[in-house]
């Protein structure tokens, strides 16, 4: 009641009515409350309901199985359409790109020290360590489940002033390759990734891309829910090895060469099951810090690694799969922000209404107070989304800055 107000005053008498009229709404939704529970209750009791839970529960040891043999089916299907599609395709081999190599000019030779860590082999192939420009050092690392750590480590036991990260199915095309990528590492470049191609396959195993661009370094891009995606950046255009190095948001775990200081800045390599999300999440740190990451399509590899389904000629990394998931738990405010900077002190906002779905938003008071919210937060130069209790959980929140909470009924 407002200082000086009597209980008998218009303006005590208004404040009363507002405030029966807000127990009996609340009274009124936990009898609507109640009678829900009663008919879920009264639902689970009947026969066919609980034939039915039965029967889900006997189910309960067989959906593993049935799920693995689900996906190998998946993975059959994806792997025959990419053959399918790759019928009539003209045979391009990248060994066609020699002769075009043969013509660019002989790389800016550069004194520096650098250790390749080499993943996937016991023994390090020699194509990575003959470099008369460099001094080189190669360490070879087995792949394991726990790869990105073994990459950690090597790294952090040598202190040279350039490590690499390359796969062993990544298969340079001349001797210059890593010449051309630490020439390009200086001054606010932190990190050079070559220019990958897809090798010529068997019949069998191949793909509409063959002998074409994998990638020029990769792209993070924002889906229409504002999710960060990676894509390939030039993916199945023929590759141009005459162009200059140009500036991307991450490079791939085939290959990358990273300026050590940077590396240790960006706090190395984080705890991602795999290595090509690790790669990626090391990169976004990297730009974060005001470094910049150029693809050098001068230095060509080619990319051995098999691709199963049309996503995988997209990118690396599947938006769909728990790696991704995981990243977007950990560092989705920051993946977002290399996708899509903002400007100045601007925040991503997500506020959370207690309406169970987006069909019944008209109908919940909660739902125009954030409304309301969000216009004033726009006002103020921030990137606000709303969404329901049912989607609480969707990655579109976990990539915001804020996540704000209106609690209601939930």
């Amino acid at each position: 009641m407002p200082p000086g107000t009597s209980r008998g005053e218009p303006g005590a008498r208004d404040l009363e009515a507002e405030l029966e009229a807000e127990r009996a709404a609340t009274d009124e939704w936990r009898r609507v409350a109640r009678r829900r529970s009663a008919d879920y209750s009264r639902l689970r009791h009947r026969p066919i309901v609980r034939g039915a839970l039965a029967v889900e529960r006997r189910l309960v040891p067989f959906r593993r199985p049935l799920a693995a043999a689900i996906e190998r089916l998946r993975t059959l299907t994806d792997r025959f359409v990419l053959a399918i599609a790759a019928l009539g395709r003209p045979r391009r081999h990248p060994a066609d790109l020699v002769s075009a190599m043969r013509l660019l000019p002989e790389p800016v030779v550069v004194r520096r020290r650098v250790t390749l860590i080499v993943v996937g082999s016991p023994e390090s192939p020699t194509c990575f360590a003959s470099h008369a420009d460099l001094q080189v050092e190669v360490v070879a690392i087995e792949r394991s489940r726990d790869t990105v750590s073994a990459v950690r480590r090597a790294i952090e036991a040598t202190d040279r002033e350039l490590v690499g990260v390359v796969l062993d199915t990544s298969e340079p095309l001349d001797d210059a390759w890593l010449t051309r990528l630490a020439a390009a590492v200086g001054g606010d470049v932190v990190a050079a990734t070559p220019m990958l191609v897809h090798p010529s396959r068997p019949r069998a195993h191949s793909t509409p891309h063959d002998g074409l661009v994998r990638s020029v370094g990769l792209s993070l891009e924002l889906t229409t829910d504002g999710v960060p995606v990676v894509h390939a950046r030039r993916a199945g255009t023929t590759p141009d090895p005459t162009r200059s190095a140009v500036d991307v948001a991450t490079g791939s775990a085939a290959c990358l060469l990273v300026d050590r200081a940077g590396y240790e800045t960006a706090g190395g390599l984080g705890a991602a099951g795999d290595l090509d999300v690790a790669v990626v999440e090391l990169c976004a740190r990297l730009r974060a810090r005001g470094g910049r990451i150029v693809a050098v399509p001068s230095a060509v590899m080619v990319d051995h690694r098999p691709v199963v389904s049309k996503r995988g000629l997209r990118g690396p990394i599947d938006p769909m799969g728990l790696p991704w998931k995981a990243a977007i738990d950990r560092s989705g405010p920051l993946l977002a922000r290399s996708a899509h900077p903002l400007t100045g002190d601007s925040l991503r906002f997500m506020l959370t209404v207690a309406a169970s779905s987006a069909k019944v938003t008209t109908r919940w008071g909660d739902w125009h107070l954030a409304e309301g919210l969000a216009a004033g937060l726009q006002r103020l130069g921030h990137e606000v989304r709303l969404q329901t209790v049912d989607r609480a959980d969707d990655a579109a929140g976990r990539v915001c800055d804020v996540r704000l909470v209106l609690r209601g009924l939930e």
